[in-house]
């Protein structure tokens, strides 16, 4: 009793935690990556409490995958009115594992693609047993008319697209996902994805900004480093000159950005 009393108090301290952080990021938006960065440590300290019990459950996945917490064996309320929960209800249906950052605990999943374009990181094991593919955009439009047929359409208010690298698809793709959102869904918000450097490279600053104009305001962009060596070392694929082309290109389409850095991902000096 004593244990799982224990699992419902780490679940609503860290319930209340995030909201408490995700009001900071609503007054104070300039602080918004490191606002997701504390956010990202309250959930780590959660996750590793529960994996620590012999109630918690025995997946592996990572701590922003959302398969997690829907398995976790926790009665609180709080969990099932998760946005990303709202899309199953809703008779969507999703291709595990599915990740998201953490500050993206409310918002509607949606799944545009699948995997990741890139999938050579070796620090990642987000998506390594995924084939990437781009889902076709009848079945998301399909996955939108269910949510609205199930009169879910007034509860989601930020949509975050998935998998790895949504920003990937072609500007044409992009455009539509967003043109059936702001139909289907009249009360979002905010539209948001992961983005890798690359992604950026062949779209130009005029057709963000349109991007920007139909709802795509925010995107996690996985820089990782500043340091070309290590970089390299990693395969990410990307240097600090491409990651800052990137990240002053969608500045100047008005997107704001919320850049991921590895801390320690070089190892010690020698």
């Amino acid at each position: 009793i004593q244990q799982k009393t224990s699992l419902v108090l780490v679940f609503r301290v860290t319930f209340l935690g995030v909201l408490l952080l995700q009001v900071l990021v609503t007054i104070f938006s300039t602080q918004h990556s490191l606002v997701v960065a504390v956010e990202a440590f309250i959930v780590t300290c959660a996750t590793n409490r529960l994996r620590s019990s012999p109630a918690s459950s025995s997946s592996s996945s990572g701590i922003f995958s959302t398969s997690v917490l829907r398995k976790s064996s926790c009665p609180n309320s709080e969990l099932q009115s998760l946005s990303s929960s709202l899309g199953e209800l809703c008779g969507l249906s999703y291709q595990e594992p599915v990740y998201r950052p953490p500050a993206e605990w409310r918002s509607l999943i949606l799944q545009v693609t699948i995997g990741c374009s890139w999938n050579k990181c070796t620090f990642c094991e987000m998506y390594q047993d995924k084939t990437f593919k781009a889902r076709p955009i009848e079945d998301i439009i399909t996955e939108l008319d269910r949510i609205v047929d199930a009169n879910g359409a007034p509860h989601v208010r930020d949509v975050f697209l998935a998998d790895g690298d949504a920003m990937t698809l072609p500007t044409g793709h992009l455009d539509q996902i967003l043109d059936a959102i702001a139909e289907r869904l009249p009360s979002v918000r905010r539209v948001s994805s992961y983005c890798l450097p690359r992604n950026i490279r062949g779209k130009s600053w005029q057709a963000l900004e349109n991007l920007r104009s139909k709802g795509l305001s925010l995107v996690y962009v996985g820089c990782e480093s500043g340091d070309d060596t290590v970089l390299s070392a990693v395969q990410k694929g990307e240097s600090y000159q491409s990651s800052l082309d990137a990240l002053q290109k969608l500045e100047k389409a008005g997107i704001k950005r919320s850049v991921m850095i590895l801390l320690g991902l070089g190892g010690e000096r020698t």
